[in-house]
């Protein structure tokens, strides 16, 4: 029996119960990560591309990621929280949908997941993930979904907090977002590497306050080596900002390879590509379908992103050569003029991604503004 007062939001196809503000009790619904459930929906339903699933919300709250789920796909549902409440409200919310694929259960999500496996696990917690990933690494098959809120840690706004969560060191410079996901890529990566599984990513993106990355899995050695090749560095200068991946766990540490300054260096993290194409392009089309506007530009911007790691932030040099900054698209075209693979990120307005060297791109700005 539900004890408080509520109100109906419907998202998607999907109708909630979620509890006014101010009213007890108080499970939480966040309206801000409609856009994380956006895309969950879509990358799953090019994911499973109409086959039958086992899907987990670990951390489900309302229950609103796991239903829209079972409404909008499909699937067999399982909603797992450790607050009686939330688990009375995900019964009222399945019944509201008229749910008969989806369950709710009352558990430690680390002990349901040690002991159940799921073909999808998806770990949306508040704050970061790592406290489930190994137990959510033992329980899934198919893919793994995971979020991380704690950007400041990522992003190296706090670094002791980042050191002891993430055993990694991030740096905060102007790709600070994109360093972030790749932090958490990599800890997902080395946590299921660990257990004998290799996770790939598919789709991964930050917005506002959070970042978000889907995995697919192999049991395979061949592809957990693989993914391992993919972890390792970023060297930063920061006499002149020139950046370069450093692959490998015990890097070469080398002075800047465009002025022999003194680097730092970031990680470890993924530098790998973060999206998968063909499954990126399939989630744009399926959030289309639905209607879901800032999803299908999301995933289209991730669907045209080339895969080599981090972003110059095209301003900042312009800045640095004491020119106005010529319109993004311009500086794009130029540089696949010369040869160069080039396209804009979905991590900011103006950021560049391209395989062209620094004092390349530099040239490219100058000769764009003449």
């Amino acid at each position: 029996m539900l004890h408080g007062s509520f109100r109906i939001v419907v998202e998607g196809e999907a109708r909630i119960l979620v509890p006014v503000k101010g009213s007890s009790p108080q499970v939480f619904y966040n309206p801000m990560m409609v856009l994380n459930r956006d895309v969950t929906v879509a990358v799953l339903a090019a994911f499973t591309d109409g086959r039958d699933f086992t899907y987990l919300d670990a951390l489900a709250a309302t229950g609103i990621k796991g239903i829209r789920v079972g409404v909008e796909i499909g699937g067999f549902i399982t909603l797992c929280d450790w607050s009686l409440d939330a688990v009375e409200l995900m019964r009222e919310n399945i019944r509201l949908n008229d749910l008969s694929n989806c369950r709710p259960v009352h558990a430690d999500s680390r002990v349901l997941m040690d002991s159940e496996s799921f073909d999808v696990v998806d770990l949306d917690p508040f704050g970061t993930p790592m406290p489930f990933l190994a137990s959510a690494g033992n329980s899934v098959r198919g893919m793994l979904s995971v979020t991380a809120t704690d950007t400041a840690p990522l992003c190296g706004a706090h670094l002791n907090s980042a050191i002891r969560t993430y055993a990694a060191h991030p740096q905060k410079n102007e790709y600070h977002r994109e360093t972030g996901l790749r932090v958490l890529i990599g800890a997902t990566v080395r946590s299921l590497a660990a257990i004998g599984k290799a996770a790939i990513p598919v789709l991964s993106y930050a917005h506002r306050h959070f970042a978000r990355t889907h995995l697919v899995i192999e049991r395979k050695v061949k592809s957990i080596d693989g993914v391992m090749k993919k972890i390792g560095y970023m060297a930063h200068c920061n006499h002149c900002n020139n950046h370069q991946p450093i692959p490998g766990l015990a890097p070469t540490i080398e002075g800047c390879k465009r002025c022999g300054a003194q680097v730092t260096l970031s990680g470890p993290l993924w530098l790998g590509p973060l999206h998968e194409r063909r499954l990126a392009s399939e989630a744009a089309a399926e959030a289309e379908k639905r209607g879901q506007n800032d999803a299908r530009k999301l995933l289209e911007v991730c669907t045209s992103e080339i895969t080599t790691p981090m972003y110059h932030d095209y301003h900042k040099i312009a800045h640095q050569l004491k020119i106005s900054a010529p319109p993004i698209t311009d500086v794009i075209e130029a540089l696949r003029e010369r040869g160069y693979a080039a396209s804009r990120t979905h991590l900011t307005g103006t950021g560049i991604k391209t395989d062209a060297d620094l004092s390349t791109i530099e040239e490219t700005i100058r000769d764009v503004t003449r």
